[in-house]
């Protein structure tokens, strides 16, 4: 898995390189909040396609 560090600043890198489009899916429920952090400053800007129906009671997509 991913450091949230790491996460951060390949969303930011993207962003600034003009992608604006993200369809994630995570296997942990962990990485909401680095992507969240991230997108931020650029939420006007940014279309997020996010899976629905995972279940993370466990902490894990399931």
């Amino acid at each position: 898995m991913s450091e949230p560090a790491e996460i951060e600043r390949t969303v930011e890198a993207a962003i600034e390189a003009g992608i604006n489009h993200f369809d994630y899916v995570t296997t942990n429920d962990k990485l909401f909040e680095p992507m969240a952090r991230a997108i931020r400053r650029h939420r006007a800007e940014v279309h997020l396609q996010v899976h629905l129906g995972v279940d993370y009671r466990g902490h894990e997509y399931a």
